[in-house]
């Protein structure tokens, strides 16, 4: 019984409380002695709480007096209005009310008498009163009114069988979904009419047969798998660097036409809305597959012209199939995200930062394959490079189009070990990659195919997980059970009625949930301060380390650095983990709920992002790689973290559109700070002794613009600390 008792009971009820304060024969005093004998050294502070959420609670009152005197003229607008003017100038009924002594026991007393004689002296104290000390006190026990058993066993269904009895518990969770406390099997008291009309439930259907009709959990993970290989094999455009000296001198472009073209598919990104029209009218499985035939189109002409299967094209119409590539990825995005937000509707933040971190990893998947088919020459090489964006990303949808679907589940028991467990294997995958980024280009053959091979089973290592939900589903000979939020959470709302009012010179001040969230417009964010901050923020962080690797391999080749395509599969990789450490850090924060505000954490990626830039001053092939570690790490880490914070900053309701206006500063960084890389590379390469067929050798070729970056960089990260300075007590209040 003491377990129990400790069960339901092991925080003071705040409403109980309320309605000892309001007996004037208790008071507080009867509080505190009470607290006092169950816990001798928090009580003062539990006693404090109660105070606070009691004028919370009286003000709440007080604005709805005012708010039903103000549409009508009667005889209670003096005493609304004399009673906002005590709030304001004296004190208050409820203070008026504390300060008077208790009144001594002496046999009966009906406080709700008492409260009706003493309405005249204060109408709106009475009113609380009257409605708080009205609630009656249930005298069923805490687990009988839980249980659901006698719903489920009734007078008229009292011989039914295991297994049918088994359907039906499993029929209304699907329907309504079970609590936290499965032993005692808490959820709400709704009541459940089942039906073979509304359930087609034949009486001898088991939970097995059941299964079938329903779609498993099994069909949730695999679709988190197939959104993990469709973002392995998106960032067709993170490998441009890699081939991008070769594709400048088979093109004969100068090296401003070059950045452009690095600029054209980024620029492809601000018509990301087509795909998100598209995805609300056709079905998920044709936007993927538009959106692989765009790529397919964009890189696969490319390919055509360097094998000279088609006539050379003119600038104009190669600036517009890099944007119709850039384009494309959009809409693959756009499906991972769809199918995971709705197959994953309580985890929705975790699974999407997950998937998205293999992104980062696209541009090593894409190297390897390359280093393992054409190791030697250039120029073979940028034609593997090209040929594989346009026919890999094709295949792999053309697969996933498959299962990727919304199969509307919800929260499992099981769905935080699979959480762990993809974790794990996503942690393994991203040190695999960052140990053979150093030496695949020099590796032999047979050690480049293994690393492929490897990669290739890291990938297909998610797979144990629908697999071993499957097969549990299946040995067990019963449905894995699914939970929803619950509709009503009692132990949520003391704690929210805990947090109180501020109370200044005994008058309740007006409360504002700092955790809550301002759903912002696309004209009210443009008008905020916060969002111009944030804007700059992004724009010398994460698109500056964007541009950094679009110029990865004119700053290699300058430097004298051949393994261009070992840096690009350096900065793929800590660009991966970079992705996946704020994901493991919120999954992480969800439970422990303590974590650094957004911003921060954005000045905390931009710090060593600034020295990187300056340390590319020091000529050393080991600088250039430290450093492109460094970017490719703080890049990543930033791109994850700009989405949550669009959310906190702006709401959820506009966020595709809120986050596609930020994200549109990476065509403009990409044309501002790349265009001015390139003149000052042209403007080094006329400099007599640093230039070789047009091409500019030496570290000063982009020594002025590292100085540049690395400031920019520098007020970023100032800016961005400013916007936390303006945020912090907002992040603080929502974790």
């Amino acid at each position: 019984m003491k377990e129990k008792f400790d069960k339901y009971w092991s925080d003071y009820r705040v409403v109980l409380a309320f309605g000892a304060i309001l007996d004037p024969t208790k008071k507080f005093n009867f509080l505190r002695y009470t607290y006092s004998k169950l816990n001798l050294y928090n009580y003062e502070e539990k006693l404090e709480r109660v105070k606070m959420a009691l004028y919370r609670l009286y003000g709440e009152y007080v604005n709805n007096s005012l708010l039903s005197s103000s549409s009508m003229l009667s005889s209670n607008d003096f005493e609304a209005f004399d009673c906002q003017v005590s709030n304001d100038t004296k004190k208050s009924q409820l203070d008026l009310y504390l300060e008077e002594p208790r009144i001594p026991i002496s046999g009966a007393f009906d406080v709700l008498a008492y409260w009706r004689e003493r309405a005249n002296r204060g109408k709106i104290i009475a009113k609380m009163a009257c409605d708080v000390l009205s609630i009656s006190i249930t005298t069923v026990a805490s687990k009988s009114a839980f249980s659901i058993g006698s719903r489920i066993l009734n007078k008229y269904r009292s011989r039914l069988h295991d297994e049918t009895v088994q359907a039906l518990l499993c029929t209304r969770n699907w329907l309504h979904g079970f609590g936290d406390d499965e032993e005692e099997e808490e959820s709400s008291i709704d009541d459940i009419r089942l039906s073979k009309q509304d359930l087609n439930l034949d009486v001898h259907t088991t939970c097995n047969s059941i299964t079938l009709a329903r779609p498993q959990m099994s069909f949730q993970w695999l679709s988190l798998v197939a959104a993990v290989w469709l973002q392995s094999i998106n960032g067709t455009n993170s490998n441009f660097p890699a081939y991008s000296s070769q594709l400048k001198r088979l093109l004969s472009m100068s090296q401003l036409q070059l950045n452009n073209l690095a600029l054209a598919s980024d620029a492809g990104k601000l018509l990301g809305w087509l795909a998100g029209v598209a995805a609300v009218y056709l079905p998920l499985w044709l936007v993927l597959l538009i959106g692989s035939l765009l790529g397919f189109i964009g890189y696969g002409v490319q390919y055509l012209v360097l094998i000279n299967k088609i006539p050379s094209l003119s600038y104009i119409l190669v600036f517009s199939l890099t944007v119709l590539a850039g384009n494309s990825i959009c809409w693959i995005n756009t499906v991972c995200y769809i199918v995971i937000i709705r197959n994953f509707p309580f985890d929705r933040q975790v699974a999407v930062a997950l998937s998205t971190s293999y992104l980062g990893l696209s541009a090593k998947i894409y190297t390897d394959l390359v280093d393992a088919v054409s190791p030697s020459s250039a120029i073979e090489r940028a034609k593997a490079y090209l040929l594989l964006n346009s026919t890999l990303p094709l295949l792999v949808c053309i697969a996933a189009s498959v299962i990727v679907r919304v199969v509307n589940g919800g929260k499992s028991r099981k769905i935080q070990g699979g959480f762990a467990l993809m974790f794990a294997i996503t942690i393994a995958t991203g040190t695999f990659a960052v140990i053979t980024s150093f030496n695949s280009m020099s590796s032999s053959g047979l050690l480049r195919l293994i690393i492929v091979i490897g990669m290739g089973v890291f990938l297909l290592a998610p797979l144990a997980i629908p697999f071993a939900e499957k097969a549990m589903e299946t040995l067990q000979k019963k449905c894995l059970i699914r939970r929803d939020i619950k509709v009503h959470d009692l132990t949520n709302i003391d704690d929210h009625i805990e947090e109180g009012p501020k109370i200044e010179n005994g008058t309740v001040a007006e409360i504002k949930e700092g955790s809550e969230v301002e759903e912002t417009g696309v004209k009210t964010m443009l008008m905020k301060v916060d969002f111009w901050l944030y804007f700059f923020v992004y724009l010398c962080g994460a698109t500056l380390g964007l541009v950094y690797m679009n110029n990865l391999g004119q700053i290699a080749e300058s430097r004298g650095y051949s393994r261009t395509s070992s840096l690009v599969s350096l900065s793929s990789s800590f660009g991966f983990f970079g992705r996946l450490v704020p994901s493991l850090l919120v999954y992480i924060s969800t439970r422990s709920k303590c974590m650094a505000s957004s911003p921060f954490s954005i000045a905390a990626m931009m710090a060593p992002m600034a020295a990187s830039f300056f340390l590319l001053l020091n000529p050393t092939n080991l600088s250039l790689c430290i450093s492109t570690a460094i970017i490719g790490l703080c890049t990543g880490a930033i791109t994850t973290i700009s989405v949550s914070t669009t959310t906190h900053l702006f709401g959820t309701k506009n966020f595709s559109v809120n986050h596609n206006i930020l994200i549109a500063n990476i065509p403009i960084g990409s044309f501002i700070f790349g265009d001015l890389a390139a003149l000052i590379y042209r403007r080094e390469s006329s400099a007599a002794g640093s230039s070789i067929n047009g091409r500019c050798m030496g570290a000063e070729c982009y020594g002025t613009t590292f100085i540049i970056w690395g400031s920019l960089c520098l007020l970023g990260t100032f800016l961005a600390l400013v916007l936390h300075a303006r945020t912090k007590k907002f992040f603080s209040n929502a974790l």
